[in-house]
């Protein structure tokens, strides 16, 4: 299981972002085992952020506030928040992280 642990994470950093399912479906495994094997191993062989059934890299993480605080800065205006979500491809769990965070 380690191997597989490593191999996910030699994976992500290689795209920034993988999917539970994704990775479940390359090796030919359930989305609940990926995910119980994946948790046990966050911080540890995984570097990453589970959110959202997605695992993301610190340096996706840190791009993606970036630009959700380019967004909400150039805005002039009251605007809606799902469709600044939609209309700029962010990840949902990920924006109204970024949103939270914003003081």
């Amino acid at each position: 299981l380690d191997s597989l642990a490593e191999e996910i994470d030699t994976a992500l950093r290689g795209v920034g972002r993988l999917t539970l399912a994704e990775v479940a479906v390359a090796h030919a495994l359930s989305t609940d085992f990926v995910t119980s094997v994946v948790e046990s191993r966050i911080g540890a062989l995984i570097h990453a952020k589970l959110s959202g059934g997605s695992l993301f890299t610190a340096s996706y993480v840190a791009r993606h506030l970036a630009r959700v605080r380019g967004v909400l800065s150039a805005l002039h205006g009251p605007a809606s928040l799902p469709a600044l979500l939609k209309a700029h491809g962010f990840n949902e769990a990920l924006f109204y992280e970024a949103v939270g965070s914003l003081h």
